[in-house]
């Protein structure tokens, strides 16, 4: 699993948690072992995922929509990409 960035202004389309408030919403201990763990705790939703297809391509992100013959990913440049899962040989 890659790490995701973060989104610190509401305008932008997220790349992962928002942390505009995070001072707000945690205790400094809380944001120093954050930062010193980052992977310890994943914001529910924001888990990376990446997508291999059947011509080696790969699309990493996190899952914004599912369906039964599509996923869409947001990448970590906040750009949506759907992908056909007739397409994929190993989504991880």
């Amino acid at each position: 699993m890659r790490c995701l960035s973060h989104t610190v202004d509401k305008s932008e389309p997220p790349k992962g948690p928002f942390l505009g408030d995070v001072g707000a919403r945690y205790s400094r201990t809380e944001i120093a072992e954050s930062v010193l763990k980052p992977s310890a705790k994943i914001a529910q939703g924001f888990q990376g995922y990446y997508f291999l297809d059947k011509k080696g391509n790969r699309a990493d992100g996190f899952v914004v929509r599912e369906a039964a013959d599509e996923v869409e990913i947001r990448t970590v440049a906040g750009v949506s990409q759907v992908i056909k899962l007739a397409t994929v040989c190993s989504p991880r």
